[in-house]
């Protein structure tokens, strides 16, 4: 019997391309297919046609912020579900406390690990 392996889509919000490359390198490595925008409108747009496993949301982008993107998907019912990880050089409590109460699941200071940001996602995915 031939076992059917489920593709898991991450969207990735981030606008500094070293981040993105490295996170996207990491993720496909490990069979995840990653989609990158860069730009939050961008991000709006494209979900409005997709529904990706995960969402990983820088906060600083170059038009809207990633705030608006969070609110985006937690305020969307076809979205709501959808966990999203925060990835941020902002790192005060006010900050954190605000990403978590918008409904993001977890909030990552940079720089990070990309290992363990990997098993933060299998984690979260995993539940």
């Amino acid at each position: 019997m031939t076992e059917v392996k489920k593709i898991v889509q991450v969207l990735l919000v981030e606008d500094d391309p070293s981040v993105a490359r490295l996170v996207q390198f990491k993720l496909e490595k490990n069979g995840f297919l990653v989609t990158i925008k860069d730009r939050g409108s961008e991000a709006i747009r494209w979900l409005s046609s997709n529904k990706p496993s995960l969402v990983l949301l820088d906060l600083m982008l170059p038009d809207i912020s990633g705030y608006q993107v969070l609110e985006h998907v937690k305020g969307n019912p076809a979205l709501k579900d959808i966990p999203v990880i925060v990835l941020s050089s902002r790192g005060q409590k006010d900050e954190i406390d605000k990403c978590l109460a918008l409904g993001a699941r977890e909030h990552i200071l940079k720089p990070f690990n990309p290992t363990e940001l990997l098993d933060k996602i299998i984690s979260i995915l995993g539940e």
